[in-house]
């Protein structure tokens, strides 16, 4: 009998959630509406409105500009491989 386990594969459990009490579109447009209220009252008032850091802002920032500094240092590296063979088989 163990023969016959050995060759079946496994399923793919897939773990899946239906939220029940908890909308995110419904939060994020409730977050939008009090930005937008706190930004006009700010304006009524004739003060300045600074909006508050939400939550990843700098983790996403961080991301993206290590990874520009990857490309860049690949486009480089690129360029000047490239140079290297033009001038080899230039001679």
């Amino acid at each position: 009998m163990a023969i016959f386990n050995f060759l079946k594969t496994p399923q793919i459990r897939r773990y899946h959630v239906d939220y029940v009490y908890y909308d995110p579109k419904k939060e994020e447009r409730k977050e939008r509406e009090e930005r937008i209220r706190r930004k006009k009252e700010a304006e009524e008032k004739g003060e300045l409105y600074v909006a508050p850091l939400r939550q990843g802002v700098f983790t996403s920032q961080l991301k993206h500009k290590q990874s520009s500094s990857g490309n860049r240092m690949k486009l480089y590296i690129s360029v000047v491989t490239i140079a290297i063979l033009v001038y080899m088989l230039s001679r």
